[in-house]
């Protein structure tokens, strides 16, 4: 679908009525290879639609008369989910999105919502900075959740419920945060290529809210950075909390083997087996040995708590 900029009233036209006129458009790989010639599309367009290469990162290329890009559009609710991937044409006075893949139309939804939005006061500057950044919906949200999960986190290690297992949850969140970060980090580039207008697509004043768009990238961006800080961080505190777990289970043991090295003496000693040793022949010598053990005991259990190690 082609809508015409008539006076900043938006109203659909067919394909074939392009030409040199304000435009904005949504359509499907199909229509642009079968309206070649109207849409006065080069073969190199085409190629870089149809090139594996497009699967892979988000660009943009400056051409003398039209810059042309490619986004793989992130669900940040769904990371791991199959994405959307969108070309977008630019020239002066015309902005066209290529639908590559789309498998639910969120796409060609959120094209015509921002349409409607400015279908009756249409600014070209306003409504390509407006697409672009509805790729960006939700980030902030997404952020907030991530957020929350390290907010937990931290409150585990310094209540000491942690588990090794939070190993493995921070470096899933960190995977998490990377996609983000190249996500908005591609996003900011296209946003500052726009901005370098080297083909001078827009006028000076224009330029204002595509650099709105690149703020709003770079915002995002810092925060996924910050996020990072924080896991590293947070790995930090896992660490030295394991440490000191292990170091308290090592003092445990050191203490109790300390309480039973005195009794290791006695047993080595009584287990001679002189003749000449008097308690062999005393008629209370087992009782004394066995009393003899239950003081050292108790008395280095005593020791012990009192000094608060135990």
């Amino acid at each position: 679908m082609i809508y015409l900029n008539d006076k900043g009233h938006l109203e659909e036209i067919n394909i074939r009525d392009v030409g040199d006129n304000c435009c904005f458009g949504h359509l499907t790989l199909n229509e642009l290879i079968e309206n070649q010639m109207y849409m006065k599309v080069d073969s190199q367009v085409i190629e870089a639609c149809t090139s594996a290469q497009a699967r892979y990162k988000n660009s943009i290329d400056s051409f003398d008369d039209y810059s042309f890009g490619i986004l793989n559009i992130i669900e940040v609710n769904q990371l791991y989910a199959d994405r959307d991937r969108v070309a977008f044409l630019l020239r002066k006075n015309q902005f066209f999105l290529i639908e590559l893949v789309d498998s639910n139309k969120s796409i060609e939804d959120l094209f015509e919502k921002v349409i409607k939005r400015y279908c009756n006061n249409a600014q070209f500057d306003i409504i390509v900075s407006a697409i672009l950044g509805s790729f960006l919906q939700d980030g902030y949200d997404a952020l907030d959740k991530i957020d929350e999960v390290i907010t937990l986190m931290e409150t585990n290690i310094v209540e000491e419920r942690a588990s090794s297992k939070l190993n493995r949850e921070i470096y899933a969140l960190k995977d998490q945060i990377s996609i983000l970060k190249n996500y908005y980090n591609q996003l900011m580039e296209i946003g500052t290529c726009l901005q370098e207008n080297v083909n001078d697509l827009f006028t000076p004043e224009d330029l204002r809210h595509i650099k709105i768009f690149t703020n709003r990238c770079s915002r995002l961006l810092n925060a996924c950075i910050s996020k990072q800080e924080d896991l590293v961080h947070l790995r930090e505190a896992l660490d030295a909390m394991l440490d000191y777990q292990l170091n308290n289970i090592m003092k445990f043991f050191t203490v109790i083997t300390t309480i039973f090295l005195p009794l290791t003496l006695i047993v080595g000693w009584y287990g001679m087996n002189f003749t000449n040793m008097p308690e062999l022949t005393w008629e209370y010598g087992y009782s004394t040995v066995i009393l003899l053990s239950a003081i050292v005991v108790i008395g280095c259990f005593y020791f012990f708590r009192k000094r608060k190690l135990l």
